[in-house]
């Protein structure tokens, strides 16, 4: 998942000013399975707010991240270097260019663990423009200079009239952390739809736009699929707003992972009566889409006593059976997960990097070595999730005709002898594992 770090990048939004922080994506004897985590792309978000009480253009603020894992480093005088541009279009509804322009950017980077995305660091572009009431598409392709490969991005934006709908709650950014300091916010925003981890608490930020200030409101979300099954919502208490332009968080929290797919948040304002909230009127509403990535994480909790009986490649057998005897199911994920923390290489990020490669190792070697029994448990699904894929396989047809002997080479002298002495594909390791190996996370 992705680190955060500060840009200083400012948002001039009405009374107060947030201080924006950019978040931070030889061959096997059968083909590779898709890869269980999502691979890193372009994030592309644009959230419209009032430009001014007077004026029907809204301001949109267009936020590109790229993630340094799409890029091609190049080594120069101890640094490394990356050097990209973005080429940002809006069109409106009659496909009529609205914004087009190309940001160039070139940076240095002191470690090259970071350029390859160990920590998740992504590139920030920030990029401002007034439009009409309409709906525009906002595209941005990103083209790395040094390897010519490119990247694209593309997203909707609706703009309405906020000088003459009263109350009307603006764009919806989705915010990972918040601190405020004394009447500015210092905040993280998620860049794009995606959420990696829905279990963990983010929010909501927007602002509110009212024809009369003081006045008390009540705000509500709900996040759902299309068909209306709700996977989280929730209410603050009332507040009231001070001022005719009202900035808001709304702290949003799942108590369990949803399954993967796409969602809408609706956050709604409502009036205030008595002290209560009146959830039956609706003042004012707006909306955006969640996707939630299928990943090992989605994959892997569906069944947790298997995803234990599974960690016997990487973790000993005194420390699984702490795990597999806490004495509640909410106990057990909670061992699991500390597991995990203290093998995750980058421990400063949302993502642990060795958690999904063992477990897509799993899925593949599941895919890729069934037998007679499941591929994980194979001797060739085992050496596959140990050291993952070789670097040279050689085949050999033994004297019978029927056995077939495999050799997988991993350089540095270590290889692994497999022999099928049935014709079945039931491969059996002829070579000694070495004493105590374990899964590593070598990138």
């Amino acid at each position: 998942m992705t680190s955060l770090y500060f840009v200083g990048v400012c948002i001039a939004m009405a009374a107060l000013h947030p201080i924006v922080v950019l978040a931070q994506p030889g061959n096997l004897p059968s083909p590779p399975v898709a890869s269980a985590m999502p691979q890193a792309a372009v994030l592309l978000d644009a959230i419209t707010t009032r430009t001014s009480e007077l004026d029907v253009r809204a301001r949109t603020d267009i936020f590109v991240a790229t993630p340094y894992e799409l890029l091609a480093f190049q080594e120069y005088d101890g640094q490394y270097v990356a050097f990209y541009s973005a080429k940002i279009v809006v069109r409106d509804s009659a496909s009529r260019t609205v914004l087009d322009t190309t940001i160039t950017r070139r940076f240095t980077e002191a470690d090259n663990r970071v350029t390859r995305g160990a920590t998740g660091k992504v590139d920030n572009i920030t990029r401002t423009i007034r439009l009409r009431p309409g709906k525009y598409m906002v595209e941005v392709t990103c083209r790395d200079q040094f390897s010519k490969r490119e990247f694209t991005a593309t997203r909707t934006a609706t703009v309405i009239d906020y000088t003459r709908s009263y109350p009307a709650i603006a764009g919806l950014l989705l915010v990972r952390e918040v601190e405020q300091r004394g009447d500015r916010y210092r905040i993280s925003p998620i860049v794009g739809d995606v959420i990696h981890q829905p279990e963990a608490p983010f929010f909501v930020f927007f602002e509110t736009y009212l024809d009369i200030a003081p006045r008390p409101l009540a705000f509500t979300w709900k996040i759902a699929t299309a068909d209306g099954r709700v996977f989280g919502e929730g209410s603050e208490p009332p507040v009231t707003a001070q001022t005719r332009t009202f900035q808001h968080f709304l702290p949003l929290k799942s108590n369990e992972r949803p399954a993967s797919g796409s969602y809408v948040l609706t956050v709604r304002a409502h009036p205030v009566e008595g002290g209560l909230a009146d959830t039956s009127v609706t003042l004012a509403a707006a909306s955006r889409t969640l996707v939630v990535p299928r990943s090992a994480v989605s994959d892997v909790m569906t069944d947790l006593t298997k995803a234990i009986r599974q960690l016997r490649y990487v973790a000993t057998q005194e420390q699984i059976d702490r795990i597999d005897g806490a004495t509640t199911p909410a106990a057990k994920r909670a061992a699991f997960d500390e597991f995990w923390k203290t093998i995750d290489p980058t421990p400063t990020t949302a993502k642990n990097e060795a958690f999904e490669e063992y477990y897509q190792r799993i899925a593949e070697a599941n895919n890729r070595f069934k037998s007679y029994a499941e591929g994980w448990l194979t001797d060739m699904g085992m050496i596959y999730i140990l050291y993952g894929q070789p670097a040279n396989i050689d085949r050999f047809s033994m004297q019978s005709g029927m056995a077939v002997r495999v050799v997988w080479a991993y350089g540095n002298g270590i290889s692994f002898t497999f022999d099928d002495n049935t014709g079945f594909g039931d491969f059996r390791l002829r070579t000694p594992v070495p004493a105590g190996a374990r899964y590593q996370w070598r990138r």
